[in-house]
């Protein structure tokens, strides 16, 4: 195991289980964000220096797990020489299901280009 991490749900709401995929071009940066659910993350390639809220930035291998818990804004900044990328399993609200979990602290950085590309694997609700 790499990694374990509690995560809070508030009782009541939907639930869904998402297990995904982001691949960085080389260079591409994920201006801080939130999402709207917690979750682990682990690198697959490449390398990402990961600054969770006001902390020191961490650089994050291959291998290495990471968890974020939707609250706090982060900024994800991929290696500049090779192509990054990290697949998350994370807990999210029902209510988007098919839908983008990110929540940008600028809202203008949500029509800015992105140099990542998605791919989803599952999204399906659960029941607690």
């Amino acid at each position: 195991m790499l990694l374990e991490h509690p995560i809070d749900l508030a009782g009541g709401a939907g639930w869904l289980m998402r297990c995904d995929r982001v691949d960085f071009e080389p260079g591409g940066i994920a201006p801080p964000h939130r999402h709207r659910g917690g979750g682990i993350r682990c690198l697959l390639r490449g390398r990402l220096e990961v600054t969770v809220a006001e902390g020191a930035p961490r650089t994050v291998r291959p291998g290495e797990a990471w968890f974020e818990s939707g609250r706090e804004p982060v900024l994800a900044v991929s290696a500049a020489e090779a192509e990054t990328s990290f697949i998350r399993f994370s807990i999210q609200p029902a209510a988007i299901r098919g839908e983008s979990s990110i929540l940008y602290v600028d809202p203008a950085d949500a029509g800015r280009g992105r140099p990542r590309r998605y791919t989803v694997y599952v999204d399906e609700p659960i029941a607690l």
